[in-house]
Formats: structure tokens, C-alpha cells, sequence
């Protein structure tokens, strides 16, 4: 077969080639491992930003959230302290106009008048065409008055109107770079 001398240098050679890949992947497994620990650092740094990125934008949105809820709160609070005060005024109106409307009934019944001449009568009618027109204005105001709230109401409760705001309030709690 193969002399002697050539198959101790071919088993030698074999054994320098098992040293050398046994070597080499030995130390590919040892560089593999630090660049896995060194992938899991960088991982978990990059994790640890983003846990106080994501902190940080929660905080921000709990103070939004308990702003917005304290504006509520106050709006609501200054609705029902505005609803009492109209409730109040309401009555204080109901009341001047029972007196009104019995005082003006006796002016134009002509009752407490010891004579009733017919220049009077005609004095008590243009007072009460007066009064009357006075108070046609008065309702015409107020109904345009309504007419004017009621449509900011309208704007309130449209969805267009709330999607905006809804849009407007996220843009405000968006995170800023």
C-alpha cells in the first residue's frame, strides 16, 4: 500500500486538519456567543429607552386626561350654577309679570278711575299698544337669542364637530421628537 513514512505524514496531516476545523469552530461558537450577548445588550438598552419613551408619554397623557377632566368638571359645575341662576331669574320674571299682567288688566279695565273720559281711554290704549309692542320686541330678541344657541348646540352635538375636536386633542397629546 502506502510506505510507511507516507502514511505516519498522511495521519499526521489528518490529525492537523481535525486540530485545526475542532479550532476553528470552537472558537466561531466563542465569537457567536459574544455577539449574541452583545445583540441582547443592545436589545435590552433599546427596550429600556423605549419603556421611559412610553413612561414619559403616559405621564403626559394622565395630566392631559386629568386636565380634561377637570375642565368638565368645571364646565359642568358653572352649567348647573347657570341653570339655578335662570331658574331664579325665571321665577323673579314670572312673578313682575303676574304683577304686570294684573296692573295693566286694571288700567285697561279702567278700574280706580273716578271718571273715565274717553281721552282717558284712549291714553290707556296707547300705553297698552305701547307695552304691547315693547314686549313684541322682547320675545323677537329672545327668540333670536335662541335661534343662536340653539345652533351652537347643533354644532356641538355634530359628529363632524366632535371628530375634530377628538383630532385636535390627540394632535395635542401626540409625542413630540
Amino acid at each position: 500500500m502506502f510506505p510507511l513514512d507516507l502514511e505516519a505524514k498522511l495521519i499526521a496531516g489528518a490529525i492537523a486538519c481535525a486540530a485545526l476545523i475542532g479550532g476553528a469552530w470552537a472558537l466561531a461558537s466563542h465569537f457567536e456567543g459574544i455577539g449574541a450577548a452583545r445583540v441582547q445588550a443592545d436589545w435590552d438598552k433599546a427596550k429600556a429607552a423605549q419603556i421611559a419613551v412610553d413612561a414619559t408619554q403616559n405621564a403626559k397623557n394622565r395630566a392631559l386626561e386629568q386636565a380634561l377632566a377637570q375642565a368638565t368638571q368645571e364646565a359642568i359645575n358653572a352649567r348647573a350654577a347657570t341653570q339655578v341662576q335662570v331658574a331664579s331669574t325665571r321665577a323673579a320674571f314670572v312673578a313682575d309679570a303676574g304683577r304686570l299682567r294684573s296692573t295693566l288688566a286694571d288700567a285697561l279695565s279702567g278700574r280706580g278711575a273716578t271718571e273715565d273720559s274717553l281721552a282717558a281711554c284712549q291714553q290707556r290704549a296707547a300705553a297698552a299698544g305701547n307695552l304691547l309692542g315693547e314686549g313684541l320686541q322682547v320675545q323677537a330678541d329672545l327668540a333670536g337669542d335662541a335661534e343662536s344657541l340653539a345652533a351652537d348646540v347643533r354644532a356641538v352635538r355634530d359628529p363632524a364637530y366632535t371628530a375634530a375636536l377628538s383630532a385636535a386633542l390627540n394632535s395635542a397629546s401626540a409625542p413630540s421628537k
